[in-house]
């Protein structure tokens, strides 16, 4: 339900429908019975009709991902909202494995909210700051989500960091050299005209470029820049699509 929390400016806007679903799978020894979930499904209605969104309320049955993309197609949603149960372990693993499902199936797009089930640390970390990381390849796909970015910049007022990751050229003998020269002028140009297509938005944008694996330089990125959100790798870089999600 933190979730719920975390996309309030979202649901409080007046010309959103929400449509809140429950998706219970075939029942099993210890299983929540199909009352429980209606109960709970109205609970979470009456706490959401406080807001100034319409609210409408769904219970089905079947496999998670399979539910929740037909009832997105049914009801033309532009943004699906998921979360983990907090924690760790399978419970996150199969939450992850049914996301990204829904990723790469619906043309909407999917914000993942990461719950804070977990115990607090010895040590808090630091504040998460107001900004959006987006790592795009130079493919012009890669930016498809801007309109998404854009939406989320000024529902939460962050600013983006737009990232380009250049990969090492490798020699044949196993060596790893940098990108130097043109390739990296190209780069960097391109990561400016993207950004350019971003501030004619009205987003506040600054750019990154690293060099590397981009898993490890995006993760790395993400750390330094303490975003908010960041949207996945584009599928030149990783299996992601074009989700929004928290970090």
């Amino acid at each position: 339900e933190q979730i719920l929390t975390e996309a309030a400016p979202i649901l409080d806007a007046a010309d959103v429908t929400v449509h809140v679903q429950t998706v219970v799978q075939a029942p099993e020894p210890g299983a929540a019975p199909v009352a429980a979930a209606r109960a709970y499904l109205d609970r979470i209605g009456e706490r959401l009709r406080s807001t100034r969104c319409t609210v409408q309320l769904h219970l089905d049955e079947g496999a998670p991902s399979a539910k929740i993309l037909e009832r997105a197609v049914e009801v033309r949603a532009e943004l699906i909202l998921l979360s983990d149960h907090g924690g760790g372990g399978l419970g996150r693993w199969l939450l992850g494995s049914e996301a990204m499902k829904i990723v790469d199936l619906t043309p909407a797009a999917v914000y993942l909210h990461r719950a804070s089930g977990a115990p607090p640390p010895q040590v808090a970390p630091p504040a998460r700051a107001d900004r959006i990381l987006v790592p795009i390849d130079g493919n012009a796909e890669s930016e498809d989500c801007f309109p998404e970015v854009e939406k989320l910049a000024r529902l939460y007022g962050c600013s983006v960091d737009l990232l380009r990751v250049g990969l090492p050229l490798k020699w044949s003998l196993g060596t790893v050299i940098p990108t130097v020269g043109e390739g990296r002028q190209g780069m960097q140009e391109a990561l400016e005209e993207a950004a350019g297509r971003l501030r004619e938005r009205g987003v506040i944008v600054a750019t990154v470029f690293r060099q590397g694996d981009p898993a490890t330089e995006i993760l790395a990125q993400a750390e330094e820049s303490r975003a908010r959100f960041m949207r996945p790798a584009p599928a030149s870089m990783s299996a992601a699509q074009q989700s929004p999600m928290e970090v």
